[in-house]
């Protein structure tokens, strides 16, 4: 009986492991949202950072635009961004709910993701 309940519990283990196929991995999160949602984990990792005595300067690359049109602009840094990351900095509650703050905040600026007509 033994034998049988130890079988029975290793194969559910197994069968809950089971990596999930890359298929099922939909990215829905797209436009505005995407940009909030990049904003607020950079903002999470910038409060890690912080505590872990990681100078502010060293994550200032991260506001740096890519080779893309801010950098041909002659846009040096992203100002929203270089302001999540160095408010991260002075946070003093925990990374989570940063991360959230700085989602429903940039949430608030974009316009609605959702038509009217719903």
């Amino acid at each position: 009986m033994k034998r049988i309940i130890r079988t029975t519990l290793v194969t559910v283990m197994l069968g809950l492991s089971a990596p999930v196929p890359a298929g099922l991995d939909v990215h829905v999160v797209g436009g505005g949202a995407g940009w909030c949602f990049g904003s607020a984990m950079v903002g999470f990792d910038s409060v890690i950072n912080s505590r872990l005595g990681v100078p502010a300067e060293h994550a200032l690359d991260m506001a740096a635009p890519s080779a893309g049109a801010g950098a041909a602009a002659g846009n040096r840094l992203s100002t929203p961004l270089l302001t999540v990351i160095l408010d991260a900095y002075l946070w003093e509650g925990s990374p989570h709910d940063y991360a959230v703050n700085v989602f429903y905040s940039c949430a608030q600026q974009q316009t609605p993701i959702i038509g009217a007509g719903m």
